[in-house]
């Protein structure tokens, strides 16, 4: 009789097989690319129905554009913008704006302030787009450090209020990104869509998988753009890298690039690339700075004590990973 088992268990493994392939061949690819924030946005969508597809895709860029304009601090109107003019008097903000502070100042604790959105008085010492860039003075760093600080962010959570102190002003633009994919993987979800990547300018995350098989993303070189480090496989995963290859000046032979240490006021030395894997690309982006500014050791610590997370890391002469990246790795 043993014949006949193993035979019920071939057959049964052929039909399973069978109503894989056909569910997974009825499915095709349907993608559109955005400007968004400066960005190029591309959403894939893997659906049977053309229709059903595109009016997702279509419904996604919507509540991208409407995520956006919450956090456009170029607007004068948008919520971030009326947040930095209200200051002390507090701002009521909507659901969308409430959690990704929420979350930002969750971080910048655990990171114990090398995330920070509350950088750009800082940051605008830099004038990182000039064609001539100079180092700022010592001074002016020291004074603009002055107006920083997470800690001067006050939110009054029944009343949905942000109050801002010491002159502070808060800029998303450094995690803006991966929060608009998070929130267009929801709505493709509420939307019916069960395989789907977006990518925002390489904060990337995929819903479920690729006609049967892990999403491939590849990780940059930082010293070589065209080629690739890594091959990571995911499934319902998110993966953002930060780099100082994505904003940078040389002067004197010196590298300077844009992901400061907000407590120092200089960029961060210690890394080159990191790269993280998370459930959503909101948190990605955001430990994908906070991991680069706090270091590699320091960093890796912060992974591993963080469920769900995985980094790869690169300095000048050295790789780190966390303990469960090479589960991902092609």
């Amino acid at each position: 009789m043993w014949w006949s088992k193993k035979l019920i268990l071939t057959l049964t493994l052929s039909l399973i097989l069978l109503l894989f392939c056909l569910n997974n061949c009825r499915k095709k690819v349907y993608s559109k690319t955005y400007l968004l924030m400066n960005t190029l946005i591309e959403i894939k969508v893997l659906d049977k129905n053309k229709a059903h597809a595109q009016e997702a895709i279509e419904a996604t860029i919507e509540e991208m554009k409407r995520i956006v304009s919450l956090m456009n601090i170029y607007d004068k109107k948008s919520e971030i913008s009326l947040i930095n003019k209200n200051g002390k008097k507090g701002t009521i903000v909507s659901k969308e704006l409430l959690e990704v502070i929420n979350e930002a100042i969750r971080f910048s604790k655990l990171t114990k302030g090398a995330f920070d959105i509350t950088i750009s008085p800082i940051f605008k010492c830099w004038n990182f787009g000039s064609k001539n860039p100079q180092l700022p003075d010592k001074n002016i760093i020291e004074e603009a450090k002055k107006r920083a600080g997470y800690q001067n962010i006050k939110i009054i959570q029944k009343e949905k209020k942000v109050v801002l102190e010491k002159g502070t002003v808060l800029d998303l633009g450094g995690i803006a990104k991966g929060y608009v994919v998070k929130k267009a993987c929801d709505k493709l979800k509420k939307m019916g869509i069960n395989s789907a990547l977006v990518n925002a300018g390489g904060d990337i995350q995929v819903i479920g998988n690729n006609f049967g098989f892990p999403w491939k993303i590849g990780i940059q070189d930082p010293r070589h753009k065209k080629k690739i480090r890594k091959v990571i496989k995911i499934i319902d995963k998110a993966v953002a890298t930060s780099g100082d290859y994505e904003k940078y000046f040389i002067l004197e032979g010196k590298r300077y690039h844009h992901i400061l240490n907000p407590h120092t006021g200089y960029p961060a030395k210690k890394c080159i690339s990191v790269t993280i894997i998370a459930t959503t690309a909101f948190v990605a982006d955001i430990l994908a700075t906070g991991v680069f500014a706090l270091g590699p050791e320091e960093g890796l610590r912060l992974v591993e004590s963080l469920e769900g997370i995985e980094c790869y890391i690169i300095t000048a002469n050295k790789e780190y990973t966390s303990s469960g990246f090479s589960n991902y790795v092609k």
